[in-house]
C-alpha cells in the first residue's frame, strides 16, 4: 500500500474486504479528514472524488495533505482544497498520480518539507 494506490484489500465501491481483521496500523489508527472535519463537503468523500485528505506533520508542523487514489485530481477539487486551506491558514501539500508534490504554507513549513521531500516542489509558496 502507497499513496495513490487502492489497498490490495479494497472491493472498489464495496469498502474493505478484511475489515474484521485488518491491521493496526495504518488501518485501525488512520483518519481520513473526510470522515472526521465537518467543513469537508460531502462530494470530497474519498470514493466519490479520487482523494483522500489526511492530517500529517514534518518536523512537528502540521499540514493536510490531498492524495490522489489512481486518478489525476480534478481541477475543481483542487481549487476548492487550495482555497479551504488558505480561509484557514492551513499548511497544505497536494499530489498528481505521478507523485509529484506541491506545497504552500509558511516559511517554517515550506523549509521543513522541502528538506524532507529533498527533491523541490512543482509548485512553492508562502501564505504570508
Amino acid at each position: 500500500m502507497y499513496p495513490g494506490r487502492p489497498c490490495q484489500f479494497v472491493n472498489i465501491g464495496g469498502g474493505c474486504t478484511i475489515y474484521k481483521d485488518r491491521p493496526k496500523e495504518p488501518c485501525k489508527t488512520y483518519q481520513c479528514l473526510w470522515l472526521v472535519d465537518e467543513s469537508i463537503p460531502e462530494y470530497l468523500k474519498p470514493t466519490n472524488s479520487n482523494v483522500i485528505l489526511t492530517s500529517v506533520q514534518v518536523d512537528g508542523i502540521e499540514y493536510v495533505e490531498l492524495l490522489p487514489t489512481g486518478k489525476e485530481v480534478h481541477e475543481d477539487i483542487l481549487t476548492w482544497f487550495i482555497l479551504w486551506g488558505l480561509e484557514r491558514g492551513l499548511n497544505l501539500l497536494w499530489q498528481n498520480v505521478h507523485r509529484y508534490s506541491s506545497y504552500l504554507g509558511t516559511p517554517q513549513y515550506i523549509e521543513a518539507i522541502s528538506n524532507h521531500l529533498k527533491g523541490g516542489p512543482l509548485i512553492q509558496a508562502t501564505s504570508e
